[in-house]
């Protein structure tokens, strides 16, 4: 009993911790697609630049009790999976490939509105988007309109789909975009823009007013010429996942762990960054134990731990690690084959610090070594325990 009641209190604690944290999720569009919707058009997307504050995620909502923040994390990033997106929705339409255009994304966000969530009921969602269109002429750029996009919404809790508001914006921006373009060849404001770069400025400096247009073309002061203004592409965080092996040895105790841990770093940052970790550990006591007759008694012990963490990235593939962790698991005594085996539960609070050393961006290995403190409680031959641990893994 005294067991089960340290395990769910262990169990509780690390519940408590982690409820705040922030989940992250990956997300794509490839569905919801504009199939058959346009024969024709004036131009064809040809860039997708993203020139977000964060690029790291395109949706913040929670879920669950403890209403834990979920990020959404577009697959690989928003420039492909919009790219990816429109060249399907659009790949039987017939378009005017002498008008390419760049896209520069300014804002693509949905985000839940914390204090509306009623468990099991329903939450109000606001979802922005805002994208900069420009004709491309080799170097040369061409601002054409601003087209903005703002939804206020209230769904079912965890019942919307980021590519319905994707699919809602491209509705509406296509056909206005192709409005316009077809308005500047039809004033012959261009001519396919396509012979001299004094064309595509004169468009910078006298942009095509119509009730139609958007508004913030008209106020737009901030349009780029070249694509020597365009944003650098930037690293973008990734979520990592390890699987590893460790030896080790104390000064009571040695065995051998299993180990499953997942940390989110953008590669060439130096931040400390969270780490999650899950361990089971297999481990026999150093020195033989005797019962009261001298017979020596064959003690095992195995568990499991949950663990919280932080990493610290010296280099690129240097990294320091500080961890603590909660579990339980048996203290199994073999007294013969003769003899009934006892089995004690017990708690535990454990301590780690490694050195890791860490190849590949996505997919590689791993090798890690470092010291350990770990203390027990319902064990009747291993209070404590101190030492090293050597180790390695793939990471994914």
């Amino acid at each position: 009993m005294k067991f089960q009641l340290l395990l769910f209190v262990s169990i509780s604690f690390l519940l408590s911790l982690t409820a705040p944290a922030q989940s992250i999720e990956k997300v794509g569009f490839q569905k919801n697609f504009l199939y058959s919707t346009y024969d024709t058009l004036n131009f064809e997307f040809v860039q997708f630049v993203d020139d977000r504050e964060n690029k790291n995620y395109v949706a913040s909502y929670y879920r669950g009790l403890f209403e834990t923040p979920i990020i959404l994390r577009p697959k690989r990033d928003l420039e492909f999976q919009l790219n990816l997106y429109l060249t399907r929705s659009l790949h039987y339409t017939k378009k005017d490939t002498s008008n390419k255009v760049l896209a520069l994304i300014k804002k693509f966000m949905v985000r839940e509105n914390e204090d509306s969530i009623i468990p099991g009921a329903k939450a109000e969602l606001k979802m922005e988007a805002e994208i900069d269109y420009y004709l491309k002429n080799g170097k040369q750029l061409a601002f054409i309109d601003k087209i903005s996009k703002t939804i206020d919404t209230i769904v079912k809790v965890n019942k919307y789909d980021i590519a319905d508001f994707n699919k809602a914006y491209f509705e509406e921006a296509i056909p206005a975009l192709d409005k316009k373009i077809g308005q500047l060849k039809s004033n012959n404001v261009i001519s396919s823009i396509n012979e001299e770069s004094k064309e595509i400025e004169g468009i910078n400096k006298n942009p095509l007013k119509d009730d139609d247009s958007n508004e913030a073309n008209n106020s737009n002061s901030t349009t780029l010429q070249t694509i020597e203004e365009l944003p650098e592409k930037e690293e973008l965080n990734r979520l990592n996942f390890g699987f590893g092996f460790e030896r080790f040895s104390g000064t009571n105790a040695n065995g051998f762990r299993l180990r499953f841990i997942s940390y989110d770093w953008k590669f060439g940052s130096k931040d400390w960054i969270p780490l999650f970790a899950f361990d089971t550990e297999f481990m026999q006591l150093n020195e033989s134990v005797f019962d009261e007759k001298n017979s020596e008694i064959f003690v095992d012990y195995s568990y499991f731990a949950l663990g919280l963490g932080t990493l610290k990235p010296l280099t690129n593939y240097f990294f320091l690690e500080l961890q603590i962790k909660l579990g339980g698991g048996r203290e199994i005594e073999d007294y013969g084959p003769f003899e009934q085996v006892r089995t004690n539960g017990y708690f535990g609070f454990f301590l780690n610090q490694r050195m890791h050393f860490i190849l590949g961006k996505r997919f590689g290995i791993f090798l890690s070594g470092g010291t350990y403190q770990n203390f027990y409680s319902g064990t009747n031959y291993l209070k404590s325990d101190f030492g090293v641990s050597f180790g390695g893994g793939i990471k994914f």
